[in-house]
């Protein structure tokens, strides 16, 4: 919606007009509404383009929006285009009493503009929101909803169940909720509710769940608000007696026929938060919390080679994502520890069921000495909400028995028995250890760099070469110019030219050809472009041609193409030098 209003907008600013003052208006059709009762609110840009679209989110919290449609006037008055755009939104009313419309603003090149506010009476109709379906709830309405949350009084940071009941009846169709938030709270909604068929008192109905996982941020009172459902209702065609009915029952049963759109407000649900019970860091309200490890490459561990070692907690109670990280718990100086990006997951589960989390993370451990080496315990303090009282999960110290690495054993020093008898052991050292000759290296080294220098000098060389013999090849070519592309051929079909538009691509096309612009050139560019001899001959026409085509004005087709052709005949007079046909005079007359 949002590109096709620029793309309006920015089609306007093409047309060719007068000035016009900048101005953001908005209009409803009537002051005084009723709750669940569409009604529309005009919003109107004039005289400006727009740089960022109008902010409607103020609307939501007083009105739901069922539709949004773009809208566009033009009108013509004494030679200057002017253009109104803007948006209609389709508004519902959600409560009754005196309501207020804010004020709407909108970022234009000409600075930020803004809507007066409208003042609303909204009444409440039975009538309005209850129409005559077929069969409806033990109100009257076509659908009934029931809300709940579980439990009321839930820890703060404690994931609880908020579930929508609608039970629909009869023809019940396009139902759509509004969307909302709960202050205060994260509420995760599901992406579509379930659906199944029900009887209710003994007549058959749709049933909608909506399912959502509410958490609150803060203890004290939440309040859940009033969900609101729009749908369409198709009213029964009861045919009354022809013998005892009037013609008001006629009336009334051509009224109850056809689509009837209605708006259904649900309960509100208020809730008690309570604070933490206790002093814990972080704050873990759970049902039951289960931690568990996992080892690879324990078995012949060794200085130096990785082990790997992955920890799960399972909560039931919380998201995965409210867990808390153990990276802390696997600190210590006998190893060195990597850690992997932990991965967490959280399962709804179906309606009734508590939320279940999880959180799994992943250690590299590299044993530095040999040895029988121990990792601290782990303990993970919670809240046990079903009993009351601080519990703890736990993963005991562990053991492992390190070996000497393969390094670590090639370099051990030999028994003075079975090593030979050396003249000096603390100066000696074996062939194989000697270092390398410094002066050789450094001359492989330099002979490698000369080498390198030299293959560059050639290859720049034979790079030169070629580029010196492509210049004189093309110094002995024959210099030709490129010629221009041709321009399009100059139209000759006026005279099959008899509407506005059949003229405005004649015109189009005639300038193409004779001033090189391009064929889908607006007009007020090719006036533009005109050579001055003509320019005010085809504003003249181009003016008269746009009134005929954006402000439906009646056109001289005939007269238009008469002087069409005036301006098609025109030649540009040459300038300088000596003019065709004439002469210099005698200089010396007898």
């Amino acid at each position: 919606m949002v590109k096709r209003f620029l793309f309006v907008i920015a089609l306007i600013a093409l047309l060719p007009g007068g000035a016009q003052a900048a101005a953001f208006s908005a209009t409803v059709d009537s002051t005084t509404v009723v709750v669940g009762q569409p009604f529309a609110l005009q919003l109107t840009l004039t005289g400006a383009q727009v740089k960022e679209p109008p902010d409607i989110s103020a609307l939501t919290r007083l009105f739901s929006i069922l539709g949004q449609t773009e809208t566009s006037s033009y009108n013509y008055v004494n030679g200057s285009m002017n253009s109104d755009v803007g948006v209609q939104l389709t508004l519902v009313a959600r409560q009754e009493g005196h309501v207020t419309i804010p004020s709407l603003s909108v970022e234009t090149e000409q600075g930020i503009l803004r809507t007066q506010q409208i003042e609303l009476d909204v009444h409440k109709s039975a009538a309005a929101t209850r129409p005559n379906p077929p069969m409806t709830g033990g109100d009257g309405s076509p659908v009934s909803i029931t809300a709940t949350a579980d439990p009321r009084d839930p820890y703060q940071d404690q994931p609880i169940r908020y579930q929508i009941l609608v039970t629909c009846f009869g023809s019940v169709t396009n139902i759509v909720l509004d969307d909302f938030t709960v202050e205060n709270a994260v509420l995760e909604k599901p992406n579509q509710p379930i659906i199944r068929d029900v009887v209710t008192a003994g007549r058959n109905a749709k049933m909608l769940e909506y399912d959502f996982v509410l958490t609150p941020l803060k203890p004290g009172p939440i309040t859940v608000p009033a969900p609101a459902f729009h749908g369409t209702v198709m009213g029964d065609m009861q045919i009354p007696d022809p013998m005892n009915a009037g013609l008001a029952s006629f009336v009334q049963m051509f009224q109850n026929m056809g689509a009837h759109p209605f708006t259904v407000n649900g309960p509100t649900v208020e809730m008690e938060v309570r604070p933490p019970a206790a002093a814990m860091s972080p704050w873990l309200p759970l049902y039951s919390l289960k931690i568990q490890d996992e080892w690879r490459g324990v078995q012949g561990a060794k200085v130096g080679e990785p082990l790997t070692r992955k920890i799960t907690m399972y909560a039931e109670g919380m998201a995965g994502s409210q867990l808390p990280d153990l990276q802390s718990e696997e600190n210590h100086t006998d190893f060195k520890v990597y850690t992997d990006k932990p991965s967490v997951g959280t399962d709804n589960g179906k309606p009734g069921e508590r939320v279940q989390g999880w959180r799994r993370e992943s250690y590299t451990l590299i044993p530095q000495k040999a040895g029988t080496l121990t990792l601290p315990a782990i303990h993970v303090t919670w809240w046990d909400i079903a009993n009351g009282r601080i519990a703890s999960a736990d993963i005991p110290e562990r053991t492992i028995d390190v070996a000497p690495g393969a390094q670590a054993a090639a370099t051990q020093t030999p028994s003075p028995a079975a090593a030979p008898a050396q003249p000096d052991a603390s100066t000696a050292a074996p062939a194989s250890e000697k270092p390398p000759d410094t002066s050789s290296r450094l001359l492989y080294t330099l002979i490698g760099v000369v080498l390198a220098l030299l293959l560059m000098a050639v290859t720049w060389a034979f790079r030169m070469h070629r580029k010196v013999r492509a210049l004189q090849e093309a110094a002995l070519k024959p210099k030709t110019t490129a010629a221009p592309p041709p321009r399009p051929a100059e139209p000759d079909e006026l005279g099959n030219v008899h509407s506005a538009e059949e003229l405005r691509r004649f015109v189009q096309a005639f300038a193409a050809s004779r001033w090189g612009i391009s064929a889908n050139a607006p007009l007020e560019k090719i006036i533009a472009c005109a050579p001055d001899g003509v320019k005010a001959d085809l504003e003249s026409v181009v003016k008269e041609l746009a009134a005929a085509l954006y402000a439906g004005r009646s056109l001289d087709i005939d007269g238009l193409k008469r002087r069409i052709e005036k301006i098609r005949a025109w030649k540009p007079q040459k300038s300088g030098g000596d003019k065709a046909g004439s002469k210099l005079p005698d200089l010396n007359p007898n």
